[in-house]
């Protein structure tokens, strides 16, 4: 008798703990690091975007000038000028190209939604626009 009492309180016990831990269950699969398109603003993924291509001196800067100035002929050195080229002057390059790239998509795409959410800014036009050029 000791042992089914024992038995029927372990149950109850774990059928209590079972039941009560399916509270909002939905909110499982919702990051919480994840940000809302309402707290984005697309004016600072365009500033990101523009501070990555124009502050960087060596993607911006160097790669430009190891090559283009010597294919230039403004300057001789070896290079893109004499058939001799560094992979990793293109692979900077490209690799930074790609994450301006995404950033003023992105930009494009978050202003979008504002504008068909009807949260957007009075400006909100002007940086799509300044975005896409």
């Amino acid at each position: 008798m000791k042992k089914n009492t024992i038995k029927i309180i372990l149950c109850s016990v774990a059928l209590g703990f079972f039941a009560s831990s399916c509270n909002n269950f939905d909110d499982i699969n919702r990051d919480p690091n994840a940000a809302y398109v309402e707290q984005i603003m697309p004016e600072y993924l365009l500033n990101n975007s523009i501070l990555e291509a124009q502050m960087n001196p060596d993607t911006a800067e160097r790669s430009f000038v190891l090559y283009w100035k010597t294919a230039a002929r403004h300057h001789y050195t070896s290079g893109i000028a004499t058939g001799t080229y560094n992979d990793g002057w293109s692979n900077n390059y490209w690799s930074a190209l790609s994450g301006w790239l995404t950033s003023v998509n992105r930009a494009i795409e978050v202003g979008e939604e504002k504008k068909a959410n009807n949260t957007a800014t009075n400006y909100n036009e002007n940086v799509i626009q300044v975005s896409r050029i």
